[in-house]
């Protein structure tokens, strides 16, 4: 079986061949290897495991008639995670042995990369997933399930959906394996999205791997007052953050050059009487999230009546105006026309909600808006950051629920989006049947001399269902 450890030392002959062998996200993680002496930052111990072993594993998994359905979108079905473990167990023994090279018999987290990765400079976020070693289980059980749940990932529903409106050429079984050292005990697991004037950073406690977050944030850092925004979110921290940023702006380079965004996934944790920074992910960001970041340095906004503010987040909201009748019973509201674009306002529901509205919306309707509605305690998965690259949405928008609270089916929307900002203005107006129906606000003042009747009207949908004279 083929494996690679990586190290500062390691030398790439021919990078196509590599990245046919063990992906893009492995060949990211080696130049993190040679910089991170210098930078004064850590990689966890990494070997990485040829995508031969997926493509044996799959041929295997092609000769099964898998029944199993999956409990949640991002999972493969039970029954083909069971069959590659007991596969790999009875086939590849060596594994073993090599994940044991990684953290002195310590169970490693397993990690996947699809040798397809960099296609169109797709994310392909959340589309190989993570194995985070149980600790009530032996250390044999580990590697081969942890494996197992990678390797069958690329057939979950959201792989699926990712392959199919990307229009992807099928290549799920050629999939890399990186075997890591496991940060048992981080104080903190952050998202960060690195730009030449900011980082965006959404950031979590972790008591331990593996355990649910206690807590976390979002902060936006520039060089203006870093300083000050440091110590007031982070506090006692604030001298290993002052570090961590200071050593993000170098990552840019390493990845691509200088001005390219990136997205990288780091731990800061204790080791014995200091803080460490592990970094164990960098990409750049995909094309869509580059745009945004580039349309937002020069978009006015302007100061708009009555309308609904969305303050900035860690991901750069769409960029740009559009109008659309706003649609909140999904693909099958009764609200949907073809005299204006449709912005389809879905609950997030934990990754749930908003995949069932992707997978019922048909592939070819396209020029549609999309706003994302979440608790006031927004949880952070792939999808939120992939569903911006859907072709099929004009903008898309992640807000509080209670931000949006007063928006209803049918009323028609002027979105107007830097980035940062967004205002969401109600332009007074619904149509039913063909009749152009104006509501005035409360506070608004009356030209009596203008109104020549006044009608009770009551409807439900776009049927009237009663009238009278008043």
């Amino acid at each position: 079986m083929k494996y690679l450890e990586l190290n500062a030392e390691t030398v790439v002959c021919n990078e196509d061949d590599f990245l046919q062998s063990y992906g893009l996200r492995a060949f990211n993680l080696l130049k993190l290897f040679k910089v991170a002496k210098d930078f004064g930052f850590v990689v966890p111990t990494s070997v990485l495991i040829s995508s031969e072993l997926s493509r044996d594993v799959c041929r295997f998994g092609q000769s099964l008639n898998f029944t199993g359905v999956p409990a949640r979108f991002s999972l493969s079905a039970d029954d083909r995670i069971d069959a590659y473990c007991k596969y790999l167990s009875e086939n590849h023994p060596a594994l073993l042995e090599i994940a044991r090279l990684v953290d002195k018999g310590n169970a490693p987290i397993i990690r996947g990369t699809l040798c397809s990765e960099g296609y169109n400079d797709l994310s392909f976020a959340g589309v190989c997933h993570s194995y985070i070693p149980k600790l009530n289980i032996d250390f044999d059980t580990n590697v081969y399930n942890g494996i197992a749940k990678v390797l069958s990932s690329t057939f979950s529903p959201y792989a699926n959906y990712y392959f199919n409106i990307h229009d992807i050429p099928v290549k799920k079984n050629d999939v890399g394996i990186i075997m890591m050292e496991m940060i048992s005990k981080p104080l903190f697991h952050v998202t960060a999205y690195v730009y030449k004037s900011e980082i965006r950073i959404k950031y979590f406690f972790t008591p331990e791997t593996g355990t649910l977050y206690a807590g976390g944030g979002e902060v936006i850092v520039t060089e203006k007052d870093e300083e000050v925004i440091l110590e007031k979110e982070f506090g006692e921290f604030a001298t290993i953050w002052q570090k961590t940023i200071d050593v993000l702006r170098k990552i840019p380079e390493v990845i691509e050059n200088a001005d390219c965004p990136i997205d990288v996934e780091f731990l800061i944790a204790q080791k014995h009487n200091s803080y460490e920074l592990n970094i164990v992910q960098a990409r750049k960001l995909s094309p869509v999230h580059l745009n945004n970041y580039l349309c937002s340095q020069n978009f006015p906004m302007s100061n708009i009546a009555k309308q609904v503010l969305i303050p900035e987040s860690f991901i750069y909201h769409s960029v740009g105006r559009f109008k659309g009748r706003l649609c909140t019973g999904g693909f099958k509201s009764r609200w949907m026309k073809n005299d204006l674009p449709n912005i389809f306002m879905v609950k997030h529901d934990s990754g749930e909600g908003l995949f069932r509205f992707l997978e019922e919306l048909p592939k070819d309707f396209c020029g549609v808006g999309l706003i994302v509605t979440h608790p006031e305690m927004r949880t952070h998965d792939h999808l939120q950051y992939s569903v911006y690259e859907d072709p099929r949405f004009s903008f898309v928008l992640h807000v509080e629920d209670s931000a949006v609270s007063n928006l209803k089916d049918g009323m028609i929307l002027k979105v107007t989006s830097n980035g940062k900002r967004v205002s969401i203005e109600e332009q007074d107006e619904i149509v039913i049947d063909g009749i152009h129906i104006n509501f005035i606000h409360s506070l608004d003042e009356i030209d009596e001399s203008l109104v020549s009747a006044v009608f009770l009207v009551g409807f439900m949908g776009e049927e009237i269902i009663a009238g009278r004279n008043e």
